[in-house]
């Protein structure tokens, strides 16, 4: 036995029509901004900590300056990530959105 809330999308009063947007299309975004902007903040902080390094080992929180340096490094791999990605991309001429 089943009913509607098995199949969501088979009513006629899902959240999509009750909006109106039953074709929604995804955002063309290739995160090269996103990353950048994580990666500036992670930056920030790591040059803040370093210089406030007796005030981290004092209050036990050194491990916040390596915290911030993982950041920075997972930022860096993430921009050769998403750079490489926009290369294919625009490469092969693929794309999200028709």
């Amino acid at each position: 036995m089943s009913n509607s809330a098995d199949f969501p999308n088979d009513t006629p009063d899902s959240f999509g029509s009750f909006l109106g947007q039953n074709d929604l299309k995804p955002i063309e975004n290739n995160g090269i901004l996103a990353v950048s902007v994580g990666m500036a903040l992670w930056t920030t902080g790591l040059i803040c900590l370093f210089f406030a390094r007796s005030w981290l080992k004092s209050t036990g929180r050194q491990d916040w300056l390596w915290i911030a340096l993982a950041g920075v490094i997972l930022g860096g791999l993430g921009q050769i990530y998403t750079r490489r990605r926009a290369a294919k991309v625009a490469a092969h001429g693929w794309h999200t959105a028709d």
